[in-house]
């Protein structure tokens, strides 16, 4: 009796059309996964677009009556070539009426921070990168000289070894002004504090009861003079981005990213202004700020952009790319570098999530140039079920 209930329940697991465990789980994750579509289409594209009428009139910008419905046609045509939303096509239009500068692979904000960057950088691998603390761990040794460090909330050196607050207000006397950021999240210079060294001890109190948790204290940067005539007033710094395409390491695009008077970083959030960078290392004509509004000279100093030399520029992009071939998991990644006072190129941060790529597709064109088309067919936007 129990062998013939036994066999029966068998066969029951066996038949067709009856529902199995495994059926649930495949049916619960294409609900899953057309959910994700839902969010990504609507709240994505429809928040990225609606940010970008915000941000940038469009009608107001030098070439902003230049488009044609030839470029349109071309546009879309390249668009719905790999099945992408042709709605991509403002962000060819925006770019156009700001650098004149029409090209039908230009990639826009939400295609990219929705499927490209995701497929490139997965969200699953590149977690564990971003802590500043550990970027020793990286091959990185090219950063900024740490001070002392908080991890987990607590004291450490620059080694890592445990110290307390003697020690750490000796580690930071010989400097009149420390660097405090957060070691997992900087981005658009959001938590960045420029504090006396005698005030270190109280300042780290403050963001504990805020609770921030792990630190990086580090002594400030002194650029090269070339940069600082830009402004003076912050660590100008370059924005190089490179991707792994099969087994090599490339430079996709570098920019200079230069504040204004009286900031204290140099970020398009923070009003700050970006400039592209040729392959020999001299500015181009024009510098952008996150209106799309452009710049023959800097705003406040007058300092023409034109040729203007970056000092260790070969050098900086080699160091970016050999650090990038020490990160086999991630294939784009950008880096803010600075050039310090002897010229050496000072790897500040590394940046593998919502990489900003508006400010390089106005400077330098389509963010992925020659291998735009390579980057469509590797990742297509929506796979056809077999």
């Amino acid at each position: 009796m129990l062998r013939t209930i036994t066999a029966t329940k068998a066969s029951a697991r066996t038949t067709p059309g009856s529902v199995q465990p495994n059926r649930l789980i495949s049916s619960y994750e294409r609900l899953q996964y057309r959910f994700n579509e839902y969010l990504r289409h609507r709240v994505i594209w429809r928040g990225y677009r609606k940010l970008l009428l915000a941000m940038v009139d469009i009608g107001s910008l030098p070439f902003g009556g230049g488009w044609t419905e030839a470029m349109q046609s071309d546009a879309t045509t390249h668009l719905e070539r790999f099945n992408l939303p042709t709605s991509s096509v403002l962000w060819h239009r925006a770019f156009h009426a700001a650098n004149g500068l029409y090209d039908s692979r230009y990639i826009s904000e939400p295609l990219f921070f929705s499927h490209i960057e995701p497929s490139l950088s997965q969200r699953s691998r590149i977690g564990k990168y971003f802590d500043k603390n550990f970027y020793g761990r990286l091959q990185i040794t090219d950063e900024p000289l740490v001070l002392a460090r908080v991890v987990g909330g607590r004291l450490a050196g620059a080694d890592l070894k445990l110290i307390d607050v003697s020690r750490l207000c000796a580690l930071v006397k010989p400097w009149p002004e420390v660097v405090v950021k957060p070691a997992l999240d900087s981005g658009g210079g959001n938590g960045i504090h420029f504090i006396e060294s005698g005030n270190i001890v109280a300042m780290l109190a403050q963001l504990k009861r805020n609770g921030v948790s792990d630190l990086v204290i580090q002594a400030p940067i002194c650029q090269c003079t070339e940069l600082a005539e830009l402004n003076n007033n912050s660590v100008n710094t370059l924005r190089v981005l490179t991707l792994r395409f099969g087994k090599n390491v490339v430079n996709l695009s570098t920019v200079l990213r230069i504040g204004r008077a009286g900031a204290r970083v140099d970020n398009l959030a923070s009003g700050g202004l970006s400039v592209g960078v040729t392959s020999e290392g001299k500015l181009k004509a024009h510098a952008y700020d996150h209106h799309f509004v452009r710049y023959e000279r800097h705003p406040e100093n007058g300092t023409v952009f034109l040729n203007h030399v970056v000092p260790s520029y070969t050098e900086a992009v080699t160091r970016c790319i050999d650090a990038h071939t020490s990160i086999p998991d991630v294939d784009l990644i950008s880096w803010d570098v600075a050039v310090n006072a002897d010229r050496v190129p000072v790897i500040i941060e590394l940046n593998m999530n919502l990489q900003g790529i508006g400010l390089h597709q106005l400077s330098n064109g389509p963010l992925f140039g020659k291998l735009t088309d390579g980057v469509h067919e590797r990742f297509p936007y929506r796979p056809k079920r077999s």
